[in-house]
């Protein structure tokens, strides 16, 4: 049979082409990544750096997209030292079906043990920031406090008398 070469180049050139446009609609499907933070206040900037690319929020979510694969990640928070995420890196595996990481953002808070030298055994002392005191009469105290900068006042609870004054001798 004598066809013409023209009708035989179009439809390899066709096929080719439809190859071309399955592979492509084909390729790698793309899998959500959705990062959750609980903990902050709201409006509060955090951010999320996974695959060479840094996402930040001000919602309670970060969504993106990736190829199925392993990847390492790390969440912080802008500008700020008020709170620490749990967990604060890892290891996540995205597939096509999508993938949720939850954060949680804990206050950041430090231990401080007071201690107190000279005072006769049991007497109280105190140490106030604004209204909030903690009071001890032991010779140490723990206290917690956000991190930060902080004005502690000490103050010691004396327990005195005074000799009794005759009203009447007074000159």
């Amino acid at each position: 049979m004598n066809r013409p070469l023209w009708l035989s180049l179009g439809v390899v050139v066709v096929g080719i082409a439809v190859i071309v446009a399955v592979i492509a609609l084909n390729g790698p499907t793309l899998g959500r990544v959705t990062f959750r933070e609980t903990g902050l206040p709201a409006g509060q900037r955090w951010s999320v750096t996974i695959a060479n690319a840094t996402y930040s929020s001000s919602n309670d979510t970060i969504s993106i997209r990736l190829s199925p694969s392993t990847y390492a990640f790390n969440a912080s928070l802008a500008n700020s030292t008020d709170y620490l995420p749990f967990p604060a890196s890892g290891r996540i595996v995205v597939s096509a079906s999508g993938t949720l990481i939850p954060i949680s953002f804990v206050p950041s808070k430090a231990n401080v043990i007071m201690k107190e030298t000279g005072l006769p055994k049991g007497v109280w002392w105190l140490v106030g920031e604004g209204s909030t005191h903690y009071a001890s009469n032991a010779t140490t105290m723990n206290i917690t406090e956000h991190d930060g900068h902080h004005l502690l006042r000490v103050l010691v609870a004396l327990n005195f008398s005074t000799p009794f004054w005759n009203h009447n001798n007074c000159v």
